[in-house]
């Protein structure tokens, strides 16, 4: 060099140091204004081998030159929080006092490999013009990425956890650039080779094509820093978060999901929480419920608590980490939905979501109303202490269509056991079941502490109401739904009601048994109990006892084979050759005062010593077994005529006390009188409900009267 007239320092060196000494000593250099801050967030490990040559004109240093390279061998980059590592990146990168450029860098992106390039280069200085406050700079990516890479990189979670329903590998490009310093970062793919096992109509074979779009864009707000990430799957589906990044985990401040809604029909960004529009054919939201991770159990008592690990780069984030990516506000149409088995078509419903609890209004083919769900809370204790507190299902419908399909699917639903159940406060203006207007219903039922139980399967589901609403009469019922018995996977249904009747025959017509019956009212009351679910009645392991006092009602003509068990009370197969003048009486159809007695139900057998059937002409009682699950039956009838003032007197003695049997009363009459012995048959019924056989009884009368042998 000329040192008396253009001096110039010449320096040489090169270096082995530490990825994360050599980032400290950049940031610290005027570097790191030159790059507007963009190797701030970046990590590294791994030794990086640094070579440079300084040439400084002494006597202009702004003519300074510098030239140099840095080599990458099996190191780990990442450049922002929240993207995925850059492993085994192999290459150079050279670098000159203008900026730097790197050609056909080699690294392992989300288990693939990736080709990358980029470069920053500041522009020329041009005389009276300001220098740029920032300079430009841009990566470029090409590469493979695969369902294992993806499912492995905790680091940008949710995304992830979606990658656990995905096969494959697929292509994508890749841009990383700087913008007034701030990153944006955009991922396009066709998702070629990429099999996607998620619900309609998300989901794809690993053949067929689907454009992704994906971009990351970071600004600087007044709380901080933030980013907003914008995706979109094919013409299906968009998505736009806004996040906070003041913290190690970005968390979302608000959001957007569409799902086969036009872009241009979206809601507004909200100013707080995710909103989601939903318009699809079929929806089947158990496919949904199964993207959701497993919530990590509850800590109990005795468990000591151990340091989370959801700060440790490559770990598993917080379960907040992808619940607050969750809908918190929901618009849907859908034709048909399923949810745990039962289906609704043309569904349209809107819904918020807030602290554990669903507040949705929909409307349906099947059902129209308000619903509120609360999530169960494991672990905690409600209001009244009781632990692991259940979640509640709320309902006020204006109406419920359960057709036969469905009816099926909700018994299979409580055959589950109870600990499985919400508690449940149902009101349901009107029910169809099975294609039957049943009226009014209310329902409400909790679950039990299970602490009381010696047994998770011991938990009991109470039912503290159960009312129906017809205009032919009500029913009001409380019961409880158990294990039968310790061990037992069988369980127990109880129930008591009262049943008040305003029209039994109109009731009768409503259940689907027409013209059996006209008129009838009065009360039935008892206590029933069978094995199985409450609306999954099981008659051979019926149980109970019921208390029928009925009033004035009639006995239609009908086909027993129609009416079953009535058609057997109504005393119409009796043969006409046995009933001599009560042909009148009971052919056109019994018309009757009233209807008492007791029945005994065990194990689906129904056994009365005292049900009498009063009427105008005759005194009806009835003793014996009905077989309620085979339909069958073994009655003993006894007809007592009333024909004069004494039979008149007799019958209102026995209404006035129904505790002294009919036979006495019958046999006192028949010595009194032997003459009526004919006039008051009596008959052996059996065989089967539809087809009942029939056989008149022999009177003998006797000073004490002897029981009557059935044939």
């Amino acid at each position: 060099a000329d040192m008396a007239h253009q001096p110039v320092l010449r320096v040489q060196a090169q270096s082995l140091a530490d990825a994360p000494l050599v980032l400290g000593v950049v940031r610290q250099s005027p570097l790191n204004a030159l790059l507007s801050g963009a190797l701030q967030p970046a990590q590294a490990s791994g030794p990086l081998l640094t070579r440079f040559a300084l040439q400084l004109p002494l006597l202009d240093l702004a003519s300074t030159r510098v030239q140099g390279s840095v080599q990458f061998d099996g190191n780990d980059l990442r450049m922002l929080p929240g993207t995925p590592w850059l492993n085994q990146l192999r290459g150079k990168l050279q670098f000159n006092e203008r900026g730097f450029e790197v050609r056909q860098l080699q690294a392992t992106l989300l288990g693939g490999p990736a080709l990358i390039d980029g470069d920053m280069q500041t522009p020329e200085p041009v005389a009276g013009q300001a220098a740029p406050t920032s300079t430009p700079m841009a990566f470029t990516a090409q590469g493979r990425v695969s369902a294992a890479g993806l499912q492995a990189a905790h680091d940008v979670a949710p995304l992830n956890l979606l990658a656990q329903h995905a096969s494959g590998a697929t292509d994508y490009s890749a841009r990383l650039a700087w913008h007034q310093g701030l990153p944006e970062l955009t991922v396009n793919s066709r998702l070629a080779g990429l099999g996607l096992q998620l619900p309609a109509p998300l989901g794809k074979p690993a053949s067929a094509e689907k454009p992704l779009a994906l971009q990351i864009r970071s600004k600087q707000t007044a709380s901080g820093p933030q980013d907003e990430i914008t995706l979109t799957l094919g013409d299906t589906a968009r998505l736009m978060y806004v996040r906070d990044l003041s913290t190690d985990t970005p968390r979302v401040l608000r959001g957007q999901l569409g799902l086969g809604v036009l872009p241009g029909k979206l809601p507004a960004l909200p100013e707080s929480g995710v909103t989601a529009s939903v318009d699809v054919d079929r929806l089947v939201v158990d496919e949904w419920l199964a993207l959701l991770p497993t919530p990590a159990p509850a800590a109990t008592p005795q468990t000591t608590p151990q340091p989370t690990n959801a700060a440790t780069p490559g770990a598993p984030q917080a379960p907040s980490a992808w619940q607050d990516y969750l809908p918190t506000r929901l618009g849907l149409k859908a034709n048909s939905l399923i949810a745990n088995g039962r289906h609704l078509h043309r569904v349209q419903a809107g819904g918020t979501h807030e602290a554990g609890r669903w507040r949705v209004n929909i409307d349906a083919a099947e059902l129209s109303g308000h619903v509120r769900f609360d999530q169960a809370k494991p672990g905690v204790s409600d209001p009244s202490g009781q632990s692991d507190q259940a979640g509640q299902l709320f309902a006020r419908l204006s109406r419920l269509n359960l057709p036969p399909a469905s009816a099926r699917e909700v018994e299979s639903l409580l055959e589950a056991p109870p600990v499985s159940l919400p508690a449940l406060d149902i009101v349901v203006d009107a029910l169809e079941l099975r294609g039957k207007q049943l009226g009014r219903v209310e329902i409400e039922a909790i679950n039990t502490d299970k602490g009381l139980a010696q047994t998770p399967a011991a938990r009991e589901w109470q039912l503290k109401k159960f009312n129906i609403d017809l205009p032919e009469g009500t029913l009001r019922s409380t019961g409880r739904w158990l294990a039968a018995r310790e061990g037992s996977p069988l369980r127990k249904s109880e129930m008591n009601f009262v049943l008040d009747v305003r029209d039994a025959g109109a009731m009768l017509t409503r259940l689907g048994t027409p013209d059996a019956l006209r008129g009838g009212t009065g009360q039935i009351e008892g206590v029933v109990s069978w094995q199985g679910s409450p609306l999954d009645l099981h008659y051979p392991s019926l149980n109970g006892h019921l208390d029928v006092r009925m009033g004035r009602g009639q006995f239609l003509k009908a086909d027993p084979g129609v009416a079953k068990l009535l058609g057997v009370l109504s005393l119409q197969a009796l043969p006409r050759r046995l009933l001599f003048d009560f042909r009148d009486v009971f052919a056109q159809g019994f018309a009757f005062d009233s209807v008492q007695g007791d029945v005994t139900i065990v194990h689906g057998m129904a056994n009365t010593r005292n049900l009498r059937i009063k009427g105008v002409n005759a005194l009806v009682q009835l003793d014996g077994s009905a077989d309620i699950a085979r339909e069958t039956q073994k009655l003993r009838v006894q007809i007592l005529p009333i024909v004069d003032t004494g039979t008149a007197s007799l019958v209102a003695a026995i209404t006035v006390n129904p505790l002294v049997g009919l036979t006495t009363f019958i046999a006192q009459w028949l010595l009194q009188n032997p003459l009526s012995r004919a006039s008051a048959p009596a008959f052996w019924v059996d065989g089967n409900w539809a087809n009942p056989q029939v056989t008149r009884l022999e009177q003998r009368p006797s000073q004490s009267p002897e029981p009557i042998t059935h044939p």
